[in-house]
């Protein structure tokens, strides 16, 4: 059989490694992620042959080496081949160990057999899902290429978060009821009389909680989404966008590929965020873990769950000092056939940005208000016109010609209309006084100036949240 032609995500470094789809995760996840990919675990996972006989993760990066990710690659192919039912099966099967994993988290309340137990029952359900996570991309392109049909990038959780939001915006602005409600209370006194008086739209917002809180919390670096943080959002989307926007947003996307492809496209347990999900659901556990231990969270996702459950048994102390190395300078972990290694780096590394603890944007809040929404990086102020609503404007300077409007200086020139279409405004300089902030808040446009770094650490097409609620403002990447 001829080896499949598969390019797996990331870049072939000259040493012959190949970079895995995931990053950035603390020593809790990264060892599970090593152990996980052994040909033991991803046999079991999978229901047939296949799995990485070595592993490395270092600097914020998963990879393996290459000639092991091209065996993988083969032996899906090869499955793929024999059975023509195989790519359903995989799908359920990769069902079944997400199920697994979302009850597993939500139990951490129930410890009646102890922290340990319950850490235990956790690294086994996170177990279950990597398998999927990792043979996700080749298994991706393999089933796209029997099928004849385009094998489109995984849609990133935080696109559906916003598509909802627009949703529940659809419905809030075609009640006059509801849109009174919303629109015109402080969001901490509107929940309880959305409550009373419209409860189907506080369900809504109840839901939306609840499936994607879990998404602002990176893994744990951040608190969870709350009603009133969605509550902002709405406001801002039913005050600020035409209906015909606003229902546009919300429309879901077109049918993709049906059976297995389409499940490989759109099931969470096939994407690497049901990890950090996994981490953001479980985190009242590792509260719980820290306060028994006596150390910090970031200290008890700096360890391995089996050097947790020897330090919550009393068999060995937790090593903090090496936690806090690990902190500090990065850490490695390596699995070669057996073992699972772990050692902190000798000297501090570069992590790759994004992912488990994003690289936080701040400035000046000068217009008040909350937004999610994709990153326009704007050089010149005649691209405004191309800026789509929903989209957070992000550009260095606050002056009249970059926010669309005549400049009292010649060379500079004007730009087309385009501003009101920004879902936020984010800008390296500028201040109260700066047209920006002027036009923002005549306008109604969350807005944060003076980050002086928005501009290099952000890029085009990324989702970021940017509260503007309090004085400090914050622009938060969901992703890399």
């Amino acid at each position: 059989m001829p080896r499949p032609e598969v390019r797996w995500p990331g870049s072939m470094a000259t040493d012959g490694t190949a970079e895995l789809l995931l990053h950035n995760e603390p020593v809790l996840i990264a060892a599970l992620v090593a152990s996980a990919t052994s040909r033991e675990q991803m046999s079991a996972a999978l229901g047939f042959d296949a799995g990485l006989a070595e592993h490395r993760y270092a600097a914020g990066l998963h990879t393996a080496p290459g000639i092991e990710v091209g065996s993988l690659a083969f032996a899906i192919d090869g499955h793929l081949g024999a059975d023509p039912g195989a790519g359903d099966a995989l799908a359920a099967r990769a069902t079944a160990a997400g199920e697994t994993l979302i009850e597993a988290c939500r139990a951490v309340a129930d410890i009646s057999d102890g922290l340990g137990a319950a850490l235990e029952r956790f690294a086994s359900a996170v177990a279950l899902v990597v398998p999927f996570v990792i043979a996700a991309p080749p298994l991706r392109q393999i089933l796209a290429r029997r099928a004849g049909a385009p094998g489109s990038p995984w849609e990133p959780e935080i696109a559906r978060e916003v598509r909802d939001c627009f949703a529940i915006a659809a419905v809030v602005a075609g009640r006059e009821e509801a849109r009174e409600l919303v629109c015109n209370r402080a969001p901490r006194f509107a929940m309880p009389l959305i409550e009373q008086q419209v409860p189907d739209i506080a369900g809504l917002i109840a839901r939306h909680v609840e499936r994607y809180g879990w998404l602002g919390t990176h893994g744990g670096a951040y608190d969870s989404m709350t009603t009133k943080a969605v509550i902002e959002r709405l406001q801002k989307m039913v005050l600020r966008f035409p209906a015909e926007v606003i229902a546009q947003a919300a429309a879901p996307p077109a049918p993709g590929p049906g059976g297995a492809l389409g499940a490989v496209q759109s099931l969470p347990w096939f994407r690497p965020d049901a990890l950090v999900q996994a981490l953001a659901l479980v985190r009242p556990l590792v509260i719980r873990v820290a306060h028994i231990l006596g150390c910090s969270t970031a200290q008890v996702e700096a360890c391995s769950v089996g050097e947790l459950v020897a330090a919550l048994a009393g068999g060995a102390p937790l090593p903090v000092a090496e936690a806090d190395r690990r902190i500090e300078n990065g850490f490695v972990v390596e699995r070669s056939s057996g073992e699972v290694r772990i050692a902190a780096e000798d000297s501090p590394v570069p992590v790759r940005p994004g992912g488990y603890r994003p690289a936080v944007v701040t400035g000046q809040s000068v217009a008040l208000g909350r937004a999610v929404g994709r990153v326009r990086i704007l050089t010149e102020a005649v691209e405004l016109g191309d800026l789509e609503w929903g989209d957070v404007l992000v550009t260095a300077a606050s002056t009249p010609d970059r926010m669309g409007v005549e400049s009292a200086f010649p060379e500079r020139g004007g730009s087309p209309p385009g501003i009101e279409r920004a879902a936020a405004i984010v800008a390296d300089e500028g201040g109260l006084l700066s047209h920006a902030a002027i036009l923002s808040r005549e306008l109604g446009i969350p807005c944060v100036l003076g980050t002086e770094t928005g501009t290099r650490t952000l890029h085009d097409g990324q989702y970021v949240e940017v509260d503007a609620t309090k004085e400090q403002g914050t622009v938060i990447p969901f992703d890399a």
